[in-house]
């Protein structure tokens, strides 16, 4: 019975890993899940984090008490990456609130915010998965058992008692990796493009290859910047004012501390599941100086 019951909870433990692991993935790709749903899997990856950290609270407490006292290597190394791991996920936790909408905090260095986010999550990422390499046969042993085992422990042992093929371990790790490269990209590839907008935050213009509406938002732009220059001057001001005075700059231009959270510059709806136009110009407001 007492095997049994071992046995469910290490069941548990792996479905709780595994979810907290798919999460994570799936986080990484901010065009798949879109700005709000991003945010709230990272809040609810938090709180399985730290129930988690409360299933497995006699084990910290033990091996802390002996980390320089009589405990195997084993332990030691195993103990040092969750502590990296714990770190990490508080500090993507942190930084995405910072930078959340649901904050909307004034940041004037919103960028370096973000990409301080991104790294946190990458390196968590490679720590995580120099988590999985090393645990890789409790992962396939848990796996092969039934999800939920019968009052009495089965006669004949499991076939993964017997131990793991290097096949095995090289599936994992294909599987594994694969799927953290991709992840990887992905963010990189979204913090690049946020990077590359101007300091100031102004969008490009629109091309004509940004869809169907890409005529009338160029038409709309050019609008906006032509309504912002002088449009009349007065007798005695031509006098006065030498011949290669400027007109004054873009309103979208002179605003500071201006926060472009979107750099994809969706100009219409159906680019990405970011897309929002609360004030109706066509264009995407996660990528406009407002």
């Amino acid at each position: 019975m007492i095997c049994v019951m071992n046995t469910n909870r290490q069941k548990g433990n792996w479905l709780l890993d595994f979810l907290l692991f798919i999460g994570f993935l799936v986080s990484f790709f901010l065009d798949l899940t879109g700005l709000p749903l991003h945010q709230w899997i990272g809040v609810i990856g938090g709180a399985l984090i730290a129930w988690h950290l409360i299933l497995h609270w006699n084990w910290v407490k033990a091996i802390t008490c002996r980390f320089f006292g009589k405990t195997c290597g084993q332990a030691r190394v195993y103990y040092l990456l969750d502590v990296i791991l714990t770190a990490g996920f508080l500090l993507i936790l942190v930084s995405g609130l910072v930078i959340s909408t649901w904050l909307n905090l004034p940041l004037t260095n919103y960028l370096d915010w973000k990409a301080f986010h991104v790294a946190a999550s990458l390196t968590t990422l490679a720590v995580l998965v120099l988590k999985i390499v090393l645990h890789w046969r409790w992962i396939l042993r848990t796996a092969s058992q039934p999800l939920f085992l019968p009052s009495r422990p089965p006669l004949k042992p499991s076939p993964a008692a017997a131990g793991m093929s290097r096949r095995d371990f090289l599936k994992l790790v294909g599987i594994v990796g694969a799927a953290s490269l991709l992840a990887a990209y992905s963010a990189v590839n979204d913090n690049r493009a946020a990077q590359a907008v101007s300091p100031t935050g102004t969008p490009p213009s629109p091309t004509p290859t940004q869809g169907p509406n890409a005529s009338l938002n160029k038409n709309a732009a050019q609008a906006t910047y032509s309504d912002a220059a002088p449009t009349a001057v007065w007798p005695e001001a031509t006098s006065t004012l030498p011949p290669t005075s400027t007109p004054a700059a873009a309103p979208t231009e002179s605003i500071p501390g201006c926060i472009v959270r979107c750099s994809n510059h969706c100009s219409y709806p159906g680019s990405c599941r970011r897309y929002q136009d609360t004030n109706f110009n066509n264009l995407c407001d996660l990528g406009e100086c407002l």
